[in-house]
């Protein structure tokens, strides 16, 4: 069974390596049967969790959720889009994908609408020191404090959405390498699928993987 796990982090101000993203080398056109299980052995998951990141400032404190993912080297990954090119494209995760890129873009947009709000309260209240009108707070400062919870509570609604995207494609991401990479359990051992005769290059199903990544590979 996989392993999951929850790792909590305390981060004051900024974090400056947290969220660094991963670089997947792109596979040719035609791979190897060699260079695919070898892409297997190194970029296989061997655990998956949730990270809790709290920040804090003189406000109080906040706690974010990202999923993440532990590959066999070692490295952690918590951008599944970086994992884009070792994904099958007819695979659950790459529709996942597809849904959190989607979810990701409507959290910037409504970032945006928040700063906007902002920047309008703050025209509001200038104009209304200019004019010496306090319609100009009250109704354009109105608005723009109104525009920016609103933005506000859009952007975190969708930080939902995008936990719920990502664990997704990284649940599904051990089957849909092996669907990139055209492999299959055979016997004992994880074979590229079109392999039949003896003797040809194989990786023995122990060293392989964890069992849950094995249990979704096709059979030969």
């Amino acid at each position: 069974m996989r392993r999951v796990r929850v790792l909590s982090l305390l981060v004051l101000g900024l974090t400056a390596c947290a969220n660094q993203h991963i670089t997947v080398p792109p596979l040719p056109a035609h791979p190897t049967p060699e260079l695919r299980l070898d892409t297997w052995r190194h970029w296989h998951s061997r655990a998956q969790g949730v990270e809790l990141e709290t920040r804090c400032n003189r406000n109080g404190c906040s706690t974010s959720k990202t999923a993440m993912l532990q590959l066999e080297g070692g490295v952690v990954v918590r951008h599944p889009e970086d994992l884009r090119p070792l994904i099958d494209e007819r695979s659950d995760s790459a529709r996942a994908l597809t849904r959190l890129e989607h979810a990701k873009s409507k959290r910037r947009t409504y970032k945006l609408v928040a700063y906007a709000g902002v920047l309008g309260f703050f025209a509001s209240c200038v104009m209304a020191m200019k004019n010496e009108s306090a319609n100009w707070f009250f109704y354009g400062g109105g608005a723009g404090l109104g525009v920016t919870v609103a933005g506000s509570i859009g952007a975190w609604l969708q930080s939902d959405d995008i936990l719920a995207a990502s664990t997704s494609v990284f649940d599904g991401y051990d089957k849909a390498l092996a669907q990139r990479l055209e492999l299959c359990v055979k016997g004992l051992s994880l074979v590229p699928c079109e392999m039949e005769t003896p003797g040809t290059m194989s990786v023995p199903v122990d060293d392989a993987g964890g069992d849950a990544a094995i249990q979704a590979l096709p059979q030969r």
